[in-house]
C-alpha cells in the first residue's frame, strides 16, 4: 500500500499544477536515496582504506596478504559468489539486514 502512494513520487517531474507540498516530499525522497547510495559508498571506502592502511602500517599484515595464495583464492572465491548470490537467492538483497551483511562481506573479499 505504501508503494502506491510513494508511486508518482519516484519518477517526479516538475508540473505547474503541482502542490509545494508534492514537490517538497518528491525532493525529500531523492535526497535519502542520494544520502543512502552515497552512505554506502563511503561505508565501502572505509572498509577498503582501513585493510589498505593495516598493510602499511603492519609488516606482518603485509606479508600475509601478499604471501598468501590460500588468502587470495579465498577472497576471489567470496567476491565471486557474493556476486552471483542475487541470481540463486533474489530475495536476499532485498531484506535490511541481510542485504549490508552480504555488501560488506562482499567488500571485505574485494578489498
Amino acid at each position: 500500500m505504501d508503494n502506491d502512494i510513494n508511486e508518482p513520487f519516484l519518477n517526479y517531474q516538475d508540473n505547474e499544477n503541482d502542490t509545494d507540498i508534492d514537490k517538497e516530499i518528491a525532493q525529500k525522497i531523492k535526497r535519502g536515496f542520494i544520502v543512502k547510495v552515497y552512505g554506502i559508498l563511503i561505508y565501502q571506502i572505509f572498509i577498503t582504506s582501513f585493510l589498505v592502511f593495516l598493510g602499511l602500517i603492519s609488516s606482518s599484515f603485509k606479508k600475509l596478504l601478499l604471501g598468501s595464495d590460500f588468502l587470495y583464492i579465498k577472497s576471489l572465491i567470496i567476491t565471486f559468489s557474493f556476486l552471483f548470490l542475487p541470481k540463486c537467492y533474489p530475495s536476499i538483497y532485498q531484506e535490511v539486514p541481510m542485504n549490508y551483511i552480504a555488501l560488506t562481506i562482499f567488500t571485505l573479499g574485494y578489498s
